[in-house]
């Protein structure tokens, strides 16, 4: 049984053309002959499926769509979106709650692991060993100096 397959991409953040890249590649190097492909790009604006040159909108209530008047319901989603809200937890919960599974972790553990600051933090409660670090803020002023004597050379910035 061939299994219908959304390739949800796009996102609301600056790496959506990164995923926009990912989902072509993953379109076109699917086997057909197990998955039926729907590329699904979701945006602020709009959540639609690329079909045939054509831009079919997604029934959201169901996360299902119309193609050549029969109505499509997936079987799984290959999540491909880069940032918000693919890694975050957000698509997660939402597929979580129709009942379809995702290639991805589920909506506490994407959540979870989209802040780096706080995954370190619930992991080192938990006894794992972490590697010492610091929060950079975008208005406060650093120095190469103070991260250095901070965390130890070597580190990742």
């Amino acid at each position: 049984m061939i299994k219908k397959i959304a390739v949800v991409c796009g996102g609301y953040s600056g790496e959506s053309v990164v995923s926009m890249r990912s989902a072509a590649m993953v379109m076109n190097n699917i086997d057909r002959t197990k998955y039926s492909p729907y590329k699904v790009v979701v945006t602020h604006d709009k959540w639609v499926v690329e079909h045939e040159g054509a831009e079919i909108p997604v029934d959201r209530s169901d996360f299902s769509f119309l193609v050549s008047g029969q109505k499509i319901k997936v079987d799984g989603v290959f999540m491909i979106i880069h940032g918000t809200p693919g890694e975050n937890g957000i698509m997660q919960g939402y597929f979580e709650l129709l009942g379809i599974p995702t290639t991805t972790g589920n909506t506490l553990n994407m959540s979870l692991t989209f802040s780096k600051k706080t995954t370190t933090r619930v992991l080192s409660t938990m006894g794992f060993t972490t590697a010492r670090s610091i929060e950079l803020k975008d208005l406060e002023p650093y120095s190469a100096s103070f991260i250095a004597q901070s965390v130890g050379l070597p580190c990742f910035v």
